[in-house]
């Protein structure tokens, strides 16, 4: 669903933000995913899913010259800022070294998660998501009807490009072992590259930072350093500086066996609902639990007895500071309100120490 531009401000220069790492950083990985057959990336149709207003789409028109870039978000205003933007590149650069401003940058307001997107089944060649599947997560249905959606629009051979905050062990058996899903599934992991927050990461190299995790040598290495890991390892939430400055890259290339998108070879959005739910609660609740025995001691010392306490004083009991700068409180009342939805009868205002223990096992 295209939508046309309305209150276009010419003053209106809105910077760019790229959430997780650069266009630029991903270079090895975009030029892996389109150059991973003997079709030429000229001719290469992609899609950027959750778009925002990052400039990946353009990052790609620029260095790697794909026939079609096809920017998809819900969000109509990021969409429109990207238009702008890009309209006044086009308008202003040289058409023999600048980016060419045919056809070739399109843009569809769409909740992925809700609706399909406006294009036949197999229609890309390649679909970036950074960090589009990390956000769905809190939701596993939400979660299932995207990697459903992204799954029909690849082609033969095409390659599902997954940038994510989340550890290798809860992504990788995700998207390896999607019920359904012919595709070989490639994992690396890199250092973030964020200009906008981080200026001295602007000259910093990542050359050396796309091995696949399989090949990393024994000896300690820059990669080895840079592994994502869990934040919850104490129970509380304690991201360290590897958690800020790393990040893991799912390639995932179809099959090109897959040459007849039937309607019969799409997957099942229930079966792929069941597998991220089980996936996900396996790797919440076994591999990196947040109500740990430490916590869960905690947690009774701080009732002191009391047999129930306001949400605003639970709120500050179940959580730590810096876990509440993550998890507001509005956001608290959400999840608190989705808890009692499936727990019938339970009090408005007041948790009990019972409840406080449930509470957090589900919502983790």
């Amino acid at each position: 669903m295209d939508f046309e531009v309305q209150g276009e401000d010419e003053d209106d220069h809105v910077r760019p933000f790229e959430f997780l790492t650069s266009a630029e950083s991903l270079h090895p990985f975009l030029e892996k995913a389109l150059h991973g057959d003997a079709q030429e990336p000229s001719s290469k149709r992609v899609l950027h899913v959750g778009c925002g207003n990052s400039t990946v789409g353009e990052y790609l028109i620029r260095t790697f010259r794909v026939q079609t870039v096809l920017n998809i978000d819900r969000d109509k205003e990021l969409l429109n800022q990207l238009r702008r933007r890009w309209e006044r590149q086009c308008a202003t650069s040289d058409p023999s070294s600048g980016p060419r401003c045919d056809d070739n940058m399109a843009f569809q307001c769409v909740d992925f998660c809700k609706e399909q997107v406006d294009a036949e089944n197999g229609s890309f060649d390649l679909v970036v998501d950074k960090s589009t599947l990390d956000c769905t997560l809190c939701s596993d249905r939400s979660s299932a009807a995207l990697l459903v959606e992204m799954y029909r629009l690849l082609g033969p051979n095409g390659v599902y490009l997954v940038v994510s905050f989340h550890n290798k062990e809860l992504m990788l058996p995700l998207l390896r072992d999607l019920p359904g899903a012919d595709w070989r599934v490639d994992h690396f992991v890199m250092l973030r590259q964020m200009e906008d927050l981080c200026p001295a990461a602007q000259n910093m190299s990542t050359d050396h930072f796309h091995q696949p995790m399989d090949s990393i040598p024994s000896h300690p290495s820059s990669e080895e350093t840079c592994q994502p890991s869990p934040v919850w390892s104490t129970g509380t939430f304690q991201p360290d500086e590897q958690y800020h400055k790393s990040v893991n890259v799912f390639l995932c290339r179809k099959q090109s066996s897959n040459h007849q998108m039937l309607p019969s070879s799409r997957l099942d959005p229930e079966a792929i609902y069941e597998h991220i739910h089980r996936i996900t609660d396996a790797w919440y609740q076994v591999h990196d639990p947040i109500l740990t025995p430490q916590r869960r001691s905690q947690i009774e010392h701080d009732f002191a007895g009391r047999q129930h306490v306001s949400l605003s004083e639970a709120y500050k009991i179940l959580f730590t500071p810096e876990e509440r700068e993550q998890l507001d409180y509005e956001l608290f009342l959400e999840d608190w309100e989705a808890f009692q939805q499936s727990h019938p009868g339970l009090p408005n205002h007041i948790l009990s120490l019972t409840t406080a223990f449930d509470f957090i096992e589900e919502m983790q």
